[in-house]
């Protein structure tokens, strides 16, 4: 046997080398077997050269907008093909980071002169040059936490702040609307906890999610327990994405509640600022650092 067949990495070595976070791994390990690492008899999880391969291929498969439940049993053999062939769903242009830069630069300069207008179309050659995705990862995101820095340290106004809100809420819901509309996919809910009126973070995460076709309904910020539940229920939701930004005492409560309201199936992914932030969330829900993990949830 080859000595590379051999060798084994730590899940902290196979997250570098496959670019998936630890947390990712995991789940689709435990939840789609998409890989079976040996353990030792410490129970630590070992990757063969083999499974950081599969991971890769599974990424990849992931990134061309192919739900890892749909991928997560093939063969190497046909997760090749599957990579290989032209994909089923648009594929998220290659990201220019510079391009990604000049965007925001680029918004961040109308906003501070006022213009509106320039600021809008901005956004619309970032969606044309990357795609509705990194559109939101990697223009968006870098936006708000500068219009967030910039209105804290006072370079900004309050109405330089609302208006530069305004354009990305109206972009979001937008992209919403034009790509959550597969009908043979599951279905997500977006929305914030009890007392969060920061509604951005929950519409990227609506984005991200329709960019990898998958049916999507945003439900606005500040949604009771008691109504999310009746709206789940009614639109017979299996996944609920909710953002929590600001600080909030209650927020493992309100979590909590919101566990309790839902059925059991039904899968709860939260992230955020003021979600990092606490000790620990309720049983029955995951946390999230990074938005990109969201691909582990979609069946």
């Amino acid at each position: 046997m080859a000595t590379s067949e051999l060798r084994t990495y730590r899940i902290g070595a196979a997250a570098r080398l496959t670019g998936l976070s630890e947390h990712l791994i995991r789940v689709w390990e435990r939840r789609y077997g998409a890989v079976e690492p040996v353990r030792t008899e410490t129970g630590i999880r070992l990757y063969s050269d083999a499974d950081v391969a599969r991971l890769q291929l599974l990424k990849r498969a992931t990134e061309r907008g192919h739900a890892i439940g749909t991928v997560a049993g093939l063969g190497a053999k046909e997760l090749e093909r599957l990579v290989a062939a032209p994909a089923g769903v648009p594929i998220a242009p290659a990201l220019d980071e510079q391009a990604a830069d000049r965007f925001v630069s680029a918004f961040l300069a109308a906003v501070d002169a006022l213009d509106m207008h320039a600021a809008e179309e901005v956004v619309a050659q970032a969606d044309a040059a990357l795609g509705s995705r990194t559109t939101a990862l990697r223009v968006l995101i870098p936006i708000l936490r500068e219009v967030g820095r910039r209105w804290e340290s006072g370079k900004l106004t309050v109405a330089q702040e609302h208006a530069a809100t305004a354009v990305l809420r109206n972009y979001l819901g937008t992209a919403v609307r034009a790509l959550g509309r597969n009908e043979g996919a599951q279905l997500a809910v977006s929305t914030t906890p009890p007392g969060e009126l920061h509604e951005l973070g929950a519409l990227i995460a609506a984005v991200y999610v329709a960019s990898l076709s998958h049916r999507v309904v945003y439900l606005g910020p500040n949604l009771p327990s008691a109504d999310l539940a009746r709206a789940v229920r009614k639109l017979r939701a299996d996944l609920v994405l909710v953002s929590a930004v600001a600080a909030n005492r209650k927020l493992r409560a309100s979590l909590e509640e919101m566990r309790n309201a839902l059925p059991g199936r039904v899968r709860i992914v939260v992230g955020g600022a003021a979600a990092e932030q606490l000790d620990e969330v309720p049983k029955g829900v995951d946390r999230l650092s990074r938005i990109e993990d969201l691909s582990g949830y979609l069946a």
